[in-house]
């Protein structure tokens, strides 16, 4: 990871082992470099147990550490610490980091400017999974992406309404927060994350029920969310449209600029049949001009997706990517069909589907371990 690195900053990283033995810090060390940019670093470190020996066979338990490199990457790191504060206990976004047995975030004080710590998520980037998506050759299975819908659901509800740490906060439990006498849902936060995009979102672990055969998602990098409480388009709203877009990148398609950017698509909203305008126009078809040259492989791969795709799937992405924020869906209506969808449906579901024996409990845990999991393993095999 640390190929591509400038000499004299990759000196500078490696430094940081000298400088926690010369402040005495022996709670933990430095592991590896997991990347670098104009603005700051990320390392992998590495707690260091106190009875430690060398018959030990559990691995180390890791965590992030994060440095700014100027002024503007440490004004992104001290937002993002205290965004991560105050939407601590939130299950499905990346939490400040603790030393087993302290009550307090983790903090070092002999560090010129902020040092963020965080938990470490096992199961790499989103990003690499829809690269690896590509490689399998094989729509996902429905089961799946509702899975990875309802944790875009969580992390709406989180960032509306931040739990603060609070145990027995509605986001720390995943729902939402009590209505008032009068119907109405307690005034959100208008927190923006601001590049809500498939590289700034985690594979997490597995977890009983929900999670058993596909990992959870976790939601990182805060340093660009703002507070917007006067925009015309609320917070929630406006991170509406960006898991729409993480979801349709996912699937297999784009949101398009110009003229090309929507299309009128009909949709099933809440038992009724409606016509919305909508950026979700790959999950029509492929009739944007780029994809003219493309090889009829490809389109007949993007035409599997699209007939293995759960409809109810699609017309909620559908409505997530309507330019008009009157179209997209309430949070709560939201929340209820990706969960109920997450519940109810089985493999049976999905009767008819030619993809249909993807859709078992067994296929989902085979399918995460092959292509999340295992995802440094050799070439993929074929199902």
């Amino acid at each position: 990871m640390a190929s591509g690195i400038p000499l004299e900053r990759l000196k500078e990283i490696k430094k940081i082992s000298k400088t926690f033995k010369q402040h005495g810090e022996k709670r933990f060390r430095f592991e590896r470099i997991l990347g670098s940019g104009s603005a700051g670093y990320t390392l992998e470190m590495a707690v260091i147990e106190q009875s430690e020996s060398p018959s030990t066979s559990e691995p180390p338990l890791r965590f992030v550490m994060k440095r700014a490199l100027n002024q503007s990457g440490e004004d992104s790191l001290r937002k993002e610490i205290k965004v991560l504060q105050q939407l601590r206990g939130a299950p499905n976004i990346q939490q400040l980091f603790r030393i087993p047995g302290e009550t307090e975030d983790l903090e070092v004080s002999f560090f010129h400017g902020p040092t963020l710590f965080t938990e470490w998520i096992p199961n790499g980037l989103f990003d690499n999974l829809v690269k690896r998506r590509n490689e399998w050759g094989y729509p996902l299975p429905n089961r799946m992406l509702w899975r990875f819908f309802l944790c875009f659901c969580y992390m709406l509800v989180a960032m509306a309404w931040p739990p603060h740490g609070e145990e027995n906060a509605p986001s720390s439990k995943r729902e939402l927060p009590p209505r008032d006498g009068a119907g109405e849902l307690p005034p959100e936060s208008h927190l923006v994350h601001g590049d809500l995009n498939i590289e700034n979102v985690m594979l997490g672990d597995f977890e009983p029920i929900i999670h058993e055969f596909v990992p959870m998602l976790k939601l990182i990098d805060f340093g660009k969310s703002q507070t917007i409480p006067d925009s015309p388009i609320p917070a929630i709203k406006r991170n509406m449209w960006d898991i729409g877009k993480i979801m349709l990148a996912l699937i297999g398609g784009r949101v398009w600029d110009g003229r090309y950017r929507s299309v009128m698509i009909e949709v099933t909203d809440r038992g009724k049949k409606r016509t919305v305008r909508s950026a979700a126009r790959d999950l029509e078809k492929l009739d944007h001009p780029l994809y003219a040259a493309a090889d009829l492989k490809t389109k007949m791969l993007h035409q599997e997706r699209l007939d293995n795709l759960d409809p109810e799937l699609k017309d909620l992405i559908v409505l997530c990517l309507a330019p008009s924020e009157a179209d997209r869906p309430e949070l709560d209506h939201l929340l209820q069909e990706a969960r109920r969808n997450v519940t109810e449906k089985t493999q049976d579901s999905y009767k008819g589907k030619k993809y249909y024996h993807n859709e078992s409990d067994a296929e989902l845990r085979r399918i995460s371990d092959r292509i999340i999991v295992l995802a440094q393993s050799p070439p993929l095999e074929p199902l």
